[in-house]
């Protein structure tokens, strides 16, 4: 026989070890991304993105939509009867 057991039963451990490392590592980029950057604050709390959102949830978006590095984080406040992104202070 070209292959022994030991060897093909090593083989097939170590690819469902990677597939399990892989799953892991998949659901640590999902949490990484769990708050979604809006382009003004309103949307940071409202729908179409964010219709579960409620008051205290946390919230972030653009202070200037042509240039994604300057971003404002704070929490969903009501404020005349909707929701806004209030910047934490």
């Amino acid at each position: 026989m070209l292959f022994n057991t030991k060897t093909i039963l090593s083989a097939v451990t170590l690819l469902m070890a990677n597939q399990a490392m892989g799953a892991i590592a998949g659901t640590q980029v999902q949490e990484a991304r769990a708050v979604a950057t809006a382009t003004d604050p309103n949307l940071a709390c409202n729908c179409p993105n964010n219709c579960d959102y409620g008051p205290g949830h946390s919230c972030a978006y653009y202070t200037d939509p042509s240039n994604s590095r300057n971003t404002a984080k704070g929490t969903c406040q009501e404020e005349n009867g909707s929701l806004t992104c209030v910047v934490n202070s």
